[in-house]
Formats: C-alpha cells, structure tokens, sequence
C-alpha cells in the first residue's frame, strides 16, 4: 500500500492516495485481461486502488452555469474505453499525451518542472490562471489573449485538428504551421455543445470530471493501455451537491499479478466560450488541466504464509519410516501451495532440508529460491500434507520443523518445532515440544523454552542480543560513574575492586552456536 503526493494545481489542492491491494489468491492471475480499467464496486481478490481529492475556488455563483451543461452528453461518455474520435473532445490533450512517455524519469513532487514543460509561469500561476480565465471575449482584445494564452497549459495547442475527419497531425511540422497560421487561440478546438446565446446562457466554466489513462511498465517504458473520462456525479445532483470539494475513488480490478502500472490523472472542465465571428452561439468546450501521475504501483504481496499446524508422527517398524502429517491451517489469502521439510539433531546445529513439496499452478508468479538443488524438490498436482522420512535414526533425537510456501514464493516462519525420540523399551516414538511456532528461519532458537523434555536449555536463552555482521575486532569498556569518593575528612576511597580473569560469551541466534572463552584484563585497576 502506498501514499503518494499532494499539491496545489492551479488554485485547486490535489491529493491521490493510490496502491496495491492483494486480498485473496486466485488461479491465472498474472493473465487477467488488464488493456481496461475495470472499475468495482465489490470486494476483490486483487485491485488497484485511487482516491482522488479535489479542492475547488470558485469566484462566481456556479450553480446556473452547472444546471445549462449538457450532462446526457457526459454521462454516455463517461467510464468508457474512449477511441481517438471521442478524445478529441478532450482538448488540450496533445502536449500531455507525450508528457509521460519523455518526462516518467521526472519526480511528480516537482512541480516546477511540470509547470516549466507546460511553459507556465511558476512564479505568478495563480495570477496568470486567474487571467487566462477570462471568458467574456471581445474581438480588440482577442490578440491580447491570444498572446496570453498561446503556450498556457490551460489553453495550449491541441495538435487534433478541427475538420469533418478530426485527422490527427501526422508531424510535428504540420502541427507548427497550423499553429502559426491558426485564426485565433481556440482555433484547434472542438466543442462538444453549442447554444443560442439568446437564451442568456452562463458564460464560465466548472470542474465536470477526471480523465485517466492507464499504463504498464515493461522495459523501463510506460505502455498505454487505456484512457477515460469518469464524470462528476454531483453534476446530476445541484441541490446537494458540494461546489467546492470533489472525490473521485476508483477500484480497478483489470490488472495482472506481478506487473507494474502507473495512471495518469487530469482534471477536466467544461467551459463555455463565445464562437469565434458569430456572437449569436456560445459553444461548451472539455478543457483538460495540468496532469497528475501515480507512482509505479507494483503488483505483488509482500505478507508471508502461515505456518502449519498440528503436526503429527507415526513410526512404521515394517519399514522403519517416519509418518509426518500436518494440518494446512486456514489461510486468509489461500496461497499456500508447498512446504519445507526441516531436520536437525541438536539445538547448536543448523536445520537441514529434507524435502521441498510444490504443486503451484504454471502462471503463478513464482520464484524459487535457487539455492535449492531439485533432488529436494518433489512436484505433486494437489495439496499433500503428508510426508514419509525414511532417513531416521533411532540413537539420536531428531527434531521436526515444517514451513509454508505460497503462490508467490515466499516462505513462512518455522512452525512448531519437535523432538521425536524413539523409545526402545515400548518400541514407541515420544514427542517433545521444544518451540513454539514462529521462529524467525535465520533464528531458530528463538523461542525455545529454558526446560524441555529432552534439552535444558538455559544457556541457550539470550537478554542482551545486538545484532552486527562481519565482526573483526570487538572492544569492551569498562564506564563507571566514578571510581573514588572523596570523604569529608579528605580521604579518596576506592568503591571498586575489578578483577582480571572474565567469561566472554558469544551466543549466535541464527544456528544456537555458543562461544565461551577466558579473557585477562591486566592491570585493570590502574
């Protein structure tokens, strides 16, 4: 789960908190059919999840100019996968597009940057936004917002030009000269609604929506898989609605397990714009804001399986066998798809694998751990929890230890260790119980009780345990808060009395291995 940034955008405050949720496993989730977003409502075995806040401020009593928009029109476009006819509705969108194909390796909390590749001016955009916003146009002062407004994010080039194919500009040359030549700065646009202006239409603009486009990252390169409009649904509710502050929460469900997706979010607006040379009709435009990225939202879990439970011993004198059983506990996410088989013979060894049974699925998204050789891996086609030792013996005890491997690879803490001794009297296997379960697997001992059956295990158990790698030298200080007191009649007493010979004790956690060794402190009282 991730949280990722905030900033003003044009007078608007802007939060996206965006992630990855994995609640349940399922079969073939690295190939679900992710070239949509595929918004849900419900719960999920897997999604992708964005909250997007928005804070609005209005200077003018926007609930008329609201009730006169054409909201069947937005409504049939919204939460659509829209084609390249539909998005050129959606002006402004020519600059952007590039924006995160040559600008992804740019960090999205700088700002500065964003605004400079928009060509906005950072130092004065809220004075410049609020000029550029002027919309009662009159024709001695087109060139003057022409001028203001030719490079503004707000008003920039569309490079889709308006004519009866909307064809888009096949170069970069041929959308300059149509930019030098264009009559004026809204030229390029394409309304979505046009009204008789005699009927005293609201000249202004409102928030109407996000726009969305989705990516996924395969060789350091952001691929598009989908773009859409979802529509501000207070737009159909004025009376209720909340002018100023807007929430959009999306669940997409159109994802695969182990990809990397990024998303791209732009506010829109509708604003309403006298025709250029026919005073007689107002036409109603989508305008797109300055974009909004997500950080790569990676696909994968990080939460490690359960260990199991309930393991059980049965000796088999015909063949001298050891039975082991264990339960598969009741997992949450229902990953679980193998476990370790664990032995060892004394509290300073190290465990050793005895088996690795996986029956993981061929499109899970599974990566085995290399250092384990195949002659330790058995594959099955379902869950076994079962597991025959024909490597045992009766002198010494053996003690057992089994962990869980999900979907994914990664594997659980050490279940409960136990110490089977092969009676010779009763000609019967006893069971001891040496550790609880939950032992860290590079810290077996852990858990270990003082007192077992079999082990005593006092100088097993650690209180003061630093944690340090690759040691070469280790030095020992000796920090009284002061050696001598000085009495009233001025005599210095010596409250301490060290002696020279010492235990050093070194307990490693990972293997039980315990150092013990004698050290002389000479001359330590000088």
């Amino acid at each position: 789960m991730s949280k990722f940034y905030s900033f003003n955008n044009f007078n608007n405050n802007v939060t996206i908190n965006s992630g990855f949720n994995y609640n349940r496993y399922e079969k073939k989730e690295t190939l679900t059919n992710h070239t949509e977003i595929l918004k849900s409502n419900s719960f999920n075995n897997k999604e992708i999840y964005l909250d997007i806040n928005l804070k609005i401020n209005y200077s003018h009593n926007v609930e008329k100019y609201i009730s006169e928009i054409n909201r069947d029109y937005l409504s049939n476009i919204s939460d659509i996968k829209l084609n390249k006819y539909q998005k050129a509705f959606f002006n402004n969108l020519g600059q952007k597009n590039d924006f995160l194909i040559k600008n992804y390796q740019i960090e999205n909390e700088n700002l500065e940057n964003i605004f400079n590749f928009f060509s906005v001016n950072f130092i004065n955009f809220e004075e410049d936004f609020n000029r550029n916003k002027k919309l009662h146009i009159s024709r001695n002062k087109k060139k003057y917002i022409e001028k203001c407004n030719i490079n503004n994010v707000f008003f920039e080039n569309s490079i889709l030009h308006k004519n009866d194919n909307i064809e888009f500009y096949k170069n970069a040359d041929q959308q300059k000269e149509n930019i030098e030549n264009k009559d004026n700065f809204i030229s390029d646009f394409i309304p979505y609604n046009s009204k008789n202006i005699y009927d005293s239409p609201e000249v202004y603009f409102c928030f109407v929506g996000f726009f969305i486009e989705k990516y996924y990252k395969e060789n350091e390169k952001y691929i598009s898989l989908d773009s859409r409009f979802f529509v501000d649904n207070d737009i159909f509710r004025i009376n209720s609605r909340s002018i100023n502050n807007k929430a959009l929460s999306i669940k997409d469900i159109g994802i695969q397990y182990g990809k990397v997706y990024k998303y791209k979010i732009l506010p829109v607006y509708s604003m309403t714009l006298p025709k250029f040379n026919d005073f007689h009709v107002v036409e109603d435009y989508l305008f797109c804001d300055v974009p909004i990225f997500t950080e790569d939202i990676i696909c994968q879990e990080s939460t490690r399986p359960l260990p199991p439970t309930s393991i059980r011993f049965k000796y088999d004198k015909s063949k001298n066998n050891m039975n082991i059983r264990w339960n598969l506990i009741p997992d949450p996410v229902g990953d679980i798809k193998g476990f370790q088989i664990f032995k060892r013979s004394s509290l300073k060894d190290p465990y050793t694998l005895v088996k690795q049974i996986e029956y993981h699925d061929k499109y899970d998204f599974y990566k085995k751990n290399n250092l384990i050789d195949e002659e330790f891996v058995e594959k099955k086609d379902e869950v076994d929890c079962f597991y025959i030792d024909v490597d045992i013996r009766k002198e010494k005890i053996e003690i057992y230890t089994i962990c869980s491997i999900d979907a994914h690879g990664f594997v659980s803490n050490y279940s409960s260790q136990l110490g089977v001794k092969f009676n010779h009297s009763t000609r019967k296997i006893e069971i001891d119980l040496v550790s609880r379960s939950g032992a860290p697997i590079n810290m077996p001992n852990l858990l270990i009780d003082r007192k077992t059956k079999y082990f005593f295990n006092d100088d097993k158990i650690t209180t003061i345990t630093p944690k340090c790698n690759n040691v070469e030298k280790i030095s020992i200080y000796a920090t009284p808060d002061f050696a001598t007191i000085n009495t009233d009649e001025l005599q210095e007493q010596n409250i301490y009395t060290y002696k020279e010979n010492y235990k050093f004790n070194i307990f490693k956690l990972e293997n039980s291995e315990n150092f013990i060794d004698t050290i002389k402190i000479v001359n330590f009282n000088i």
